[in-house]
C-alpha cells in the first residue's frame, strides 16, 4: 500500500533569505558612533557591522567601484591634483620621478594621485614614511627616506590616544573581514609625532624605522575618522548602481512580462492540439534574441489571426529622472560642477567661458588646497635628509594647466574681443622668429 504524499513546508522563516537594506550593515555610521561602539579592542571600529569590527570603509570603496558617476568625478579630481611636478634641482627631480617610494614602485605624482583619491573617498589619506639607516661600524651616518601610499580602506585608528584624545597609532590590515587570519593580522604603526616602529639587524642596530602621516580635513562633529564629502549623497551612489542591475536581473530572469501572444486557429482545437502548438511556439521564443519564457501563448479557435500585446520596460518618466537626480546629487556632493563632467544644466546653453569659470573656481577651492596639503605632508617625510634641504632651496612646484587654450574661444565668436593677435600667433607657432 502506497503512503500518501506529504506536503513539505519550510520548518521556519529562516529558510527565506531576504536582504535587509535597513539593517545596520547597510547604514552610514552616525556621529560619534566610531567611539561608542568599541569595547576592549586595540583599534576603534568604523561602523557597527556585527562581528567584523566595522567595515564602513570597505562599503565606501565598494560604492566607489559600482557608482559610475562617483568613480568618474573622484578620478577626474585626483588626476587634476596629481599634475606635473618640477624643481630646479636635478637631484631632487630624479628623486620625485624615480626614487619616491621603496624599490621605485611609482613616482611622487602617482603617490599624490592615490592619496588625493583616498582623501576624497574616505575623508583622509595616509603616507607611510620609511627610513633606512646606514652605519659606519656602529655609528649612524646617513638616513634614506622614502614615502609610500597606504590604502585608507585598510586603516583603523588605535584605541590608545594622547592627551587630546587623538589616536597615537594606526592598525593596517589587507582584509579586515578576516583580520584574525595570520596573513591578515593587523600591523600597528605609530602616527607621525608619536615615535617610530623600529626594525633591528642581528647586531641590535636600528636599520629601519617607520611611521604614518595622516592627511585629513576638519569635519564638524568628527570624533576619530574622517568622512568624504560625497557621503552626503551616499544613497544616491548606492541607488545609481542598483538601477541598471535591476533592469539586468529583470531581463535575465524573464520576470518582466514581455507580452501576450494570441494565436487564433480557423477551428476550435482540442486540448492536446493546443498544448502541442503552444509548446512549439514557446520553444521558438526561447533564447537571448527572443522574447523569452515570460511571453504567455494563448491558443483559441477563431478567424486564424495572430496578434501580440507587447509590454516594455520603463525607460522614461520617474525611472529616467531618478538616474539624472542621482548623477547631479553625487557631482554636487563632491564639490564639483555638472558642466565639468559634461552633464547639461537645465535652462543653460553653456559655453567655453562658463565651463572655464567653473573649472577656475574648482581649482582655487578644491584642487590647489589639496595639492598644498599633500605636498606639505610629503616634505615632512624628507625632514633631516639632504633632499629636504634641496626642497627648501628649489621648491617642488605643481604645473596646473588651464582647461582651455586661447584658441578654444574661436568657436565662441569672441576672437576679436578677448584674444590679442600676438597670443593667437604664439599659439599657432607663427611668432616673428619662426613665421613664414
Amino acid at each position: 500500500m502506497m503512503k500518501p504524499s506529504v506536503k513539505k513546508t519550510p520548518s521556519s522563516l529562516s529558510a527565506f533569505q531576504i536582504l535587509n537594506l535597513l539593517g545596520e550593515k547597510h547604514q552610514k555610521p552616525s556621529l560619534g558612533q566610531e567611539v561608542v561602539t568599541y569595547t576592549g579592542s586595540k583599534w576603534i571600529p568604523w561602523g557597527s557591522d556585527q562581528g567584523t569590527h566595522g567595515l564602513f570603509p570597505q562599503r565606501i570603496a565598494e560604492t566607489f567601484q559600482n557608482s559610475k558617476t562617483l568613480r568618474a568625478v573622484l578620478t577626474q579630481k585626483s588626476n587634476l591634483v596629481a599634475s606635473e611636478l618640477t624643481t630646479e634641482s636635478e637631484q631632487l627631480q630624479r628623486k620625485i620621478e624615480l626614487l619616491c617610494v621603496p624599490k621605485g614602485q611609482y613616482s611622487l605624482r602617482e603617490l599624490i594621485k592615490r592619496v588625493a583619491l583616498d582623501i576624497q573617498l574616505h575623508g583622509e589619506g595616509f603616507i607611510k614614511e620609511v627610513r633606512h639607516i646606514e652605519y659606519a661600524g656602529s655609528t649612524p651616518i646617513k638616513e634614506r627616506s622614502f614615502a609610500q601610499h597606504v590604502d585608507a580602506t585598510n586603516v583603523r585608528m588605535a584605541s590608545n590616544v594622547d592627551d587630546d584624545l587623538m589616536p597615537v597609532a594606526v592598525f593596517v590590515s589587507k582584509n579586515w573581514e578576516h583580520y584574525t587570519r595570520k596573513e591578515y593580522r593587523p600591523e600597528e604603526i605609530p602616527i607621525y609625532g608619536n615615535g617610530y616602529l623600529f626594525e633591528e639587524n642581528e647586531e641590535g642596530l636600528v636599520v629601519k624605522k617607520t611611521c604614518i602621516h595622516r592627511i585629513s580635513d576638519f569635519e564638524p562633529g568628527m570624533q576619530v575618522y574622517g568622512r568624504g564629502n560625497h557621503t552626503s549623497a551616499y544613497w544616491d551612489s548606492v541607488l545609481e548602481s542598483i538601477l541598471p542591475r535591476w533592469n539586468y536581473t529583470h531581463l535575465m530572469n524573464s520576470i518582466h512580462l514581455s507580452g501576450i501572444l494570441n494565436v487564433e486557429l480557423p477551428f476550435a482545437p482540442d486540448d492536446d492540439t493546443a498544448n502541442e502548438l503552444r509548446d512549439k511556439i514557446r520553444e521558438q521564443l526561447k533564447g537571448e534574441n527572443a522574447f523569452g519564457a515570460s511571453t504567455p501563448v494563448n491558443i483559441t479557435g477563431g478567424d486564424g489571426k495572430l496578434s501580440l500585446i507587447q509590454y516594455s520596460l520603463p525607460q522614461d518618466g520617474a525611472f529616467k529622472d531618478l538616474t539624472r537626480t542621482c548623477e547631479r546629487n553625487i557631482i554636487m556632493s563632491c564639490g564639483w560642477h555638472p558642466s565639468l563632467m559634461g552633464v547639461a544644466e537645465p535652462g543653460q546653453l553653456g559655453n567655453v567661458r562658463e565651463v572655464e569659470n567653473h573649472h577656475k573656481r574648482a581649482m582655487e577651492h578644491e584642487i590647489i588646497p589639496m595639492q598644498d596639503k599633500i605636498m606639505e605632508t610629503y616634505l615632512k617625510t624628507l625632514y633631516g635628509t639632504d633632499y629636504y634641504e634641496l626642497a627648501k632651496g628649489a621648491p617642488i612646484v605643481f604645473h596646473n594647466k588651464p582647461l582651455y587654450t586661447p584658441l578654444d574661444y574661436v568657436s565662441e565668436n569672441k576672437l576679436d574681443e578677448i584674444i590679442p593677435d600676438s597670443v593667437i600667433l604664439e599659439e599657432l607657432g607663427l611668432t616673428d622668429d619662426n613665421s613664414q
